[in-house]
This record gives structure tokens, C-alpha cells and sequence, in this order.
């Protein structure tokens, strides 16, 4: 009995305690309430690889040293939340905005580390971009490496693009030839080939993505770098490489598949090549054996000579000195004798249901400076092919079987390249496809880039070109990119 009285006198003493009164500090006090405003516009409009300045105002209810917030710049896709880039941890912005073109939402945020609160500031920022069209100019640069520039649909004039995007890196030494290659599925490719190593890069931002041995299951033994092309359809692709041909089909797969072996015989593959629609159909051409061969389901194989051909294209027996497009399936081939400086135009149909591929042949009776030239291009149009020499452009009329002077410039100074704007993607088309004629000069240290329009008979509009682009190194290859979207 005593035992539960002890115990009823302890919990009466608890329950009187627990109704005393609290006198502990209970006192609310109000946060820092921070207030974000600046003067610019909430719908920014930026070019990719512009600068973006925002200098914010911070408001305050309480006084804390604006140095010990915590500050905080993110950009996100509007449409894609989750994915967001830093910009920058200081008040002020000064950003290089480097994602790539889209709507973005801009996310400025402060936060009182006394507090532990975050306060926001949100700007909506478009950004476009400059890349997305125009001519592509490979230059030799004055420390003996390369570099890219462009001339776009507006006129302007860009320059170290590769550099610019990857952080000063530099191309692949003696990169000779940039690639703009557009797949069945939308995608377009830009490569630039060296003679030892190659690089892909991004489309729109020039970023680099991979180089040449990251291409391959199992890289070649020796990298002698000669072509990468696509089919006309965008359906296969194919790299030769030390004189061997590896292709690659894109049909039902995704965009990053690799290369596996080459294609062993009896054969060293030209650096020119004749693809046309139907799968990894393309006629190509050796150069040890002096033939025409067909690839067809990652297989090579030679060529009949049937009825009406008008030649052997199992035997040709000359050397290829340049192949390009001409209309519709069919491709115009420079050959030369072997023993002399003697020329030929063979002209092959590449289409898959051609029965007939050793279409037309046409000796060159009369061409001034053709055995001393270097850089060709062949019209889509015409049966034409344009050279230069020197200082001098010339047509080739195949039917003809001569040519004629159609520009010279001035003594002194030298044609570093020639391109007509041309697609030969069945998916890609331009309102001057083979118009417009491209002219990259040297002379006294600067290169030079002239645009002239191709008239109805294959002569440049005028006689003279109709626009002059200066302040360029050498330029060694010229490359059309069309924009993405088709």
C-alpha cells in the first residue's frame, strides 16, 4: 500500500509541473527578405559563343554583407527541366553561353547562408546560331597548323571556329578536306580529314566529338586517311583508308555505330568514289589494276563489259585523275594516258539498275594548262568541268572536248581551291544548286574568297564574280554546309 502512494505523489508532482508556466524565448523574428531586379530585358536574344552580361540588383530587409551570399547561374531547355548547365557562381553574370541553340530558361539564385533561404530569378533566353549555313574554309594558318572559318547566309565572316569551341585545341595536323555529310535521317555529319587522323565535330557548335580511331571495332594498322563519303540517299557510309574501302550501313541503327574490317582483294581504292541511291550501292575505282569495281551488301566486285559500253570498265588502262558529279546518276571521270598527256573524259552511270555503266566516252582534244592542274569541280548541270591554274579558271566542255578561259585574275596572284555549291544528297536541295561557283586566292599573305554566279551556258554571270570576301589565311578546301533541317 505505502509502494502506491509513493507512486500516486510522483505522478501528481509531474502533472503540476507540466501546467507551470514556459518561460522560454519564443520571440518571431523575420528573415532576410532579398529582392532581385536589374534593368535587363527578361526575353534575352543571344548568338552561340556570345557573351552574356547581367550586372542583378539585390534588395534587402536586413543588412548582410552582399559578399557572404551564396550566388548561383544555371540555364536549363525550357522544354527539358531536369538538364541543367552552370554559368556562374558570382552576382554579376559574365558567361560564355556555350549550349547549344534552343529556348532556355536562365535561373538566378541567391541564397543567405545565416538563413539558409534561397531566393530566385528567373529570364527566359533564346539562343541562335550563326553555324548554321554557309561556306566552311579550311585555312593553313601561320604556325603550320589549320583552322576553320565560314562565310553564312547573312554575310558574315567567322573565324577559328574549331579553337574557339575547344578551348584553343587545334585541328589534326595537315588537315586537308572538310566533310558535310547528311544521313537518311536527318542528321548531319561534319568531319575534317587529316592525313593521319580526322575528327568529328558537332554540327552547330564546331565541338569536337571523337577522332578517327574511335570510328572503328578495331582501328587500322596504319591511318592514311583518303576519303569518308556517304551514299547519295544517306543510307551507308564508307571511309577508304591506305588505299581500302570499309563501309558502313545506317539502315535500321543508330547514329554511332562503328566500322569493322575492310574489304581485302586484289585492289588500292581510289580517293574518288561514285555512290548513288540504292543502299551501299557505289561504284568505285583501282587504281592498281585500272578498273571500275562495285560494292554492293559490304562486297566488292568487278564489272562486266556489256553491249554499248563505251569502254571496258574492267580494263581502262588510264590513270583517274579527278571524279565528280554530273546529272542525274551520272559522274564525270578525268582519265589520263599513262605514257603521256593525253585526256579523256569517261562518264559512268551509277545507277543501281544501270545496264549500261561504261556510258560515254570523250578524248580532250584542246585544254590549255590541264596537265599542270590540281583543283577541279564538276558541274551537276553541264556536261562541264571547271580547273584552275594558277591564276586562271577554266570550262571544259566534255562534248566539245575542249576548254576555254572563263576567269583569270591577276599576275601574281594563285587559286588555292574551287567548289561549286552542290548537293549531291537526294535529301538536301538548294534554290542555286550548281550556280553559284566558289574561288579561294593567295596572294602576299592574305587569302581571298570570290563567289561567282554560273550562267545558262556554264560562263559566270557578267564575266566577274558578284562578291569578295577578304581577310582570310591560305585556304585549301572549301566545303558548302546546308543547314539541318530538312
Amino acid at each position: 500500500m505505502k509502494r502506491y502512494c509513493i507512486l500516486f505523489i510522483i505522478l501528481s508532482c509531474t502533472l503540476i509541473a507540466s501546467c507551470s508556466k514556459d518561460k522560454g524565448n519564443y520571440d518571431l523574428n523575420p528573415i532576410n527578405e532579398i529582392k532581385i531586379t536589374d534593368k535587363q530585358p527578361e526575353n534575352i536574344q543571344i548568338f552561340q559563343f556570345e557573351t552574356l552580361k547581367i550586372n542583378p540588383i539585390i534588395e534587402q530587409t536586413r543588412e548582410v554583407d552582399e559578399n557572404k551570399l551564396i550566388y548561383s547561374w544555371s540555364t536549363y531547355l525550357t522544354a527539358n527541366p531536369p538538364t541543367a548547365f552552370a554559368l556562374g557562381s558570382t552576382k554579376n553574370l559574365d558567361a560564355r553561353i556555350e549550349v547549344k541553340p534552343g529556348k532556355y530558361t536562365i535561373l538566378f539564385t541567391v541564397k543567405d547562408p545565416q538563413t539558409g533561404v534561397s531566393f530566385f530569378k528567373e529570364y527566359k533566353m533564346e539562343v541562335s546560331t550563326r553555324l548554321g549555313e554557309g561556306w566552311l574554309a579550311l585555312e593553313d594558318m601561320p604556325n603550320g597548323k589549320q583552322e576553320i572559318s565560314m562565310i553564312n547566309v547573312a554575310e558574315e565572316v567567322m573565324h577559328n571556329l574549331y579553337g574557339n569551341a575547344n578551348t584553343g585545341q587545334t585541328l589534326p595536323d595537315n588537315s586537308y578536306v572538310i566533310k558535310v555529310l547528311n544521313t537518311a535521317y536527318g542528321l548531319q555529319n561534319v568531319f575534317i580529314l587529316g592525313n593521319k587522323n580526322a575528327v568529328e565535330v558537332d554540327y552547330i557548335s564546331m565541338k569536337k566529338f571523337d577522332e578517327f580511331k574511335s570510328w572503328f571495332y578495331t582501328p587500322p594498322a596504319t591511318f592514311n586517311i583518303q576519303n569518308y563519303f556517304y551514299g547519295t540517299l544517306g543510307a551507308s557510309g564508307f571511309i577508304i583508308n591506305n588505299d581500302e574501302l570499309y563501309s558502313l550501313s545506317f539502315l535500321n541503327a543508330n547514329d554511332r555505330l562503328k566500322f569493322g574490317a575492310p574489304i581485302k582483294g586484289d585492289w588500292k581504292i581510289s580517293d574518288f568514289a561514285f555512290p548513288h541511291t540504292y543502299s551501299d550501292y557505289t561504284l568505285l575505282y583501282d587504281t592498281k589494276n585500272q578498273r571500275f569495281l562495285r560494292h554492293l551488301s559490304s562486297a566488292i566486285t568487278t564489272l562486266s563489259n556489256p553491249a554499248g559500253s563505251a569502254f571496258d570498265p574492267n580494263n581502262v588502262g588510264k590513270q583517274l585523275v579527278f571524279g565528280g558529279p554530273g546529272s542525274g546518276s551520272f559522274y564525270n571521270c578525268l582519265m589520263k594516258n599513262n605514257n603521256d598527256d593525253q585526256f579523256a573524259v569517261y562518264r559512268i552511270n551509277a545507277a543501281y539498275n544501270a545496264s549500261v555503266i561504261a556510258a560515254e566516252k570523250y578524248d580532250v582534244e584542246n585544254a590549255p594548262g590541264l596537265k599542270n592542274a590540281k583543283l577541279f569541280a564538276s558541274s551537276g548541270l553541264y556536261m562541264h568541268i571547271y580547273y584552275a591554274v594558277n591564276n586562271e579558271i577554266y570550262l571544259l566542255d566534255i562534248p566539245a572536248k575542249k576548254s576555254k578561259l572563263v576567269y583569270a585574275f591577276p599576275a601574281g596572284v594563285e587559286i588555292t581551291s574551287i567548289k561549286i555549291k552542290q548537293s549531291i544528297n537526294l535529301i538536301v536541295s538548294y534554290p542555286d544548286n550548281n550556280r553559284q561557283f566558289v574561288a579561294a586566292t593567295y596572294q602576299a599573305g592574305e587569302g581571298k574568297i570570290y563567289k561567282f554566279a554560273i550562267s545558262n551556258t556554264g560562263d559566270f554571270t557578267g564575266n566577274t564574280f558578284f562578291k569578295e570576301y577578304h581577310g582570310f589565311n591560305r585556304v585549301k578546301n572549301l566545303e558548302y554546309k546546308n543547314g539541318s533541317a530538312y
